[in-house]
């Protein structure tokens, strides 16, 4: 595992007012979001635009990018990867493919602002 394999800075970002048990709310009573880095990784970074079938779900899910990462614990479906060309949710929990805690794979579809 070289390091020039990993050339591309992310930053995994969390919403922090998820486990509160009394999270602020707007003015229609909807939970205010507060996005704080989590982990700043180097990744590599790989485009889809193709539908992947999860064996263990037994369905299909649409996936734009994948990051792959050094292994490190903590990341889970409800953060958000950013970096300078834009904003993926995380879809599922990231994958340690070979077994060995070097890597993980993390599947990520890409948020698309509707402009309003």
């Amino acid at each position: 595992m070289g390091a020039g394999k990993y050339n591309h800075k992310i930053t995994i970002v969390q919403n922090i007012n998820r486990n509160l048990s009394n999270p602020p709310t707007d003015e229609n009573g909807t939970p205010l979001e507060n996005w704080q880095p989590f982990k700043k990784p180097w990744s590599r970074k790989e485009g889809l635009n193709a539908r992947l079938f999860y064996a263990a779900a037994a369905s299909q899910s649409e996936t734009d990018t994948i990051f792959l990462i050094r292994y490190f614990k903590g990341i889970t479906p409800d953060m958000k990867i950013v970096d300078n060309e834009g904003t993926y949710l995380i879809k599922g929990k990231p994958a340690d493919k070979d077994g060995n805690r070097k890597e993980l794979t993390i599947y990520t579809e890409e948020v698309v602002n509707s402009g309003s």
